[in-house]
């Protein structure tokens, strides 16, 4: 068994962690501080017959079965928690869906907050959890005055209640904002969403809204809903280009909230900007058959 001095907590990224350990231990075997260190030993003490299958997995050439993720776990002499959080890592990092990513998130963070850790708050994880969450800290700006029930009143579809009052209480946690004299206030403040985490929050926001916009077509009238479609073929340099339209039409409609300071009239608004492709390029076309084929000649 080894001994790594390094929290495991801070890692979103189990080949990472892998590789700072191997570094770690390289370092206490220099140093005379610990035993030598080598990847044939390490194979033997957690049970692998490859003598090179820590290498293969650093390079990601490998994937960790859960099997084999107790097996490394116990020869880093990761505790009861320490093993829960690697193994929950090593999941979430090889897992083949955003949905399958989100709650494995979830589970992470969880761990993190028992290890008293919040890097990133399991809050600001629930902030994108829930579409309700961005709405109702948008409508609180345009009124200020409304009470939880007239909240889910005024939410399209209607929430319960408790949600709408879940989500007040989130929202002051966040700091992002206040109740004063009966009226609520805003606060400018960012949620980052840059972080491993909190990002496979903001796909499973993303995915919230889609289906949302599947349902508007039936819930509203067409005058009241922009909903519409073009399928394309582009090369690669005019996707890119697609995109940055794309991006600058978001900044522009940013923009074009902020003009308008009074509140009178303003309904919320979501806009979703969907481009994804319908062909993949790993279908084999009779010409790129034929240059396979020439290069095989070779």
């Amino acid at each position: 068994m080894y001994s790594v001095d390094l929290n495991i907590f801070v890692f979103d990224d189990f080949r990472v962690y892998l590789k700072r350990s191997v570094q770690c231990l390289r370092d206490q075997s220099a140093a005379g501080l610990g035993s030598e260190f080598s990847f044939r030993k390490f194979s033997a003490t957690a049970g692998f017959t490859s003598p090179n299958f820590l290498i293969l997995l650093m390079k990601g050439e490998r994937n960790l079965s859960e099997e084999s993720a107790v097996k490394i776990a116990a020869a880093f002499g990761l505790e009861k928690l320490q093993k829960t959080f690697f193994i929950s890592l090593v999941k979430y990092n090889q897992a083949k869906t955003s949905s399958e990513k989100y709650l494995l998130a979830g589970e992470l963070l969880k761990l993190r907050s028992k290890n008293n850790l919040y890097f990133i708050r399991s809050s600001e994880f629930e902030y994108y959890s829930y579409w309700i969450n961005i709405a109702i800290r948008e409508l609180i700006l345009i009124e200020p005055q409304l009470t939880a029930l007239q909240m889910a009143d005024r939410l399209s579809p209607k929430q319960k209640l408790h949600d709408v009052e879940a989500s007040l209480q989130l929202l002051q946690e966040l700091g992002l904002i206040t109740l004063i004299n009966g009226r609520w206030q805003t606060a400018e403040k960012n949620i980052s969403t840059g972080e491993n985490f909190v990002s496979s929050s903001v796909v499973h926001f993303h995915k919230q809204m889609i289906e949302l916009a599947k349902e508007s077509l039936d819930r509203y009238p067409r005058a009241e809903r922009e909903v519409s479609a073009s399928t394309v073929a582009l090369t690669r340099s005019q996707f890119e280009s697609v995109r940055k339209k794309i991006q600058e039409l978001r900044l522009e409609i940013l923009a074009l909230a902020e003009t308008e300071t009074c509140s009178a009239g303003k309904e919320i608004y979501q806009f979703n900007f969907q481009t994804f492709p319908l062909t993949t390029t790993t279908s084999i076309s009779p010409m790129s058959q034929k240059s396979k084929e020439d290069q095989n000649e070779k």
